[in-house]
């Protein structure tokens, strides 16, 4: 048998013993239990293309999706706080999709107030005021 962090021999110890010292042992069980992750942007590339299509690229709410994402995919996030990252970025682009109509290329002022007025309408009828 050898020691399972430093390979050295343990024919002298005791049959059920699995390192060869303390120090050994204390590595081992503070080595890492995963394989670091190398961090990606793929999120944060997503989350932009959405705010972009959703028309709210230059705005607060792109900024707060983009860290958002950022921090996702740096993997530094403890795993205690991924799910609440996670819900949070889901808040911000059901807020932007919602933006969409709102934000939405318009060609003049004429335009931009049928529009509201549009899309108060739609709120009224619904009870979302």
């Amino acid at each position: 048998m050898t020691c399972l962090n430093c390979g050295k021999s343990l024919e002298h110890m005791k049959a059920s013993a699995r390192y060869c010292d303390g120090r050994c042992r204390g590595e081992w069980r503070r080595r890492p239990l995963s394989v670091p992750v190398e961090p990606s942007n793929l999120i944060a590339q997503a989350v932009a293309a959405t705010m972009a299509d959703c028309g709210v690229a230059e705005t607060p709410l792109a900024g707060i999706g983009n860290a958002l994402a950022v921090q996702l995919d740096s993997g530094a996030t403890p795993p205690g706080a991924l799910a609440a990252v996670c819900r949070q970025l889901l808040a911000v682009l059901e807020q932007a999709e919602g933006l969409k109509v709102i934000h939405s290329p318009v060609r003049d002022k004429i335009d931009e107030l049928r529009a509201r007025g549009a899309e108060r309408s739609r709120r009224l009828a619904n009870g979302d005021y």
